[in-house]
């Protein structure tokens, strides 16, 4: 929520899809508000599991990227859970690198967290 009450169109991507019939099925958000320090950061890219592997995360992502290299962010980065391996494969695709790896993640200690980078410029 504290994303959303400090949104600002000229620095941060809020990006939705929906289906034909207005359900929401996808979204992606680029939270620009560190771009100049630790980097912009993707906070969040969810696909419905009716849309998977229709595309949709790669059109979103290719939307957010645009995002930030218009924008001249030379570093943009995300956390996720290990093991997400087509979530992987798609940020790899567009320039990520995995950077780090926690043994566990702080709420339930039982899954790893990686952080991908992507650098331009």
């Amino acid at each position: 929520g504290a994303f959303i009450a400090r949104f600002d169109a000229g620095r941060d991507l809020f990006l939705t899809a929906f289906d034909a019939s207005g359900t929401l099925i996808g979204t992606i958000t680029v939270d620009g508000l560190d771009a100049a320090g630790e980097g912009a950061r993707v906070r969040w890219v969810v696909v419905a599991s009716p849309a998977r592997g229709s595309g949709l995360g790669k059109r979103l992502m290719e939307r957010a990227m645009r995002f930030v290299d218009d924008r001249g962010y030379a570093r943009t980065y995300l956390t996720t859970f290990a093991g997400l391996d087509a979530a992987r494969a798609l940020y790899e695709r567009h320039g990520f690198r995995l950077v780090s790896e926690t043994d566990a993640d702080p709420w339930t200690g039982t899954r790893p967290i990686q952080r991908f980078e992507r650098h331009t410029g």
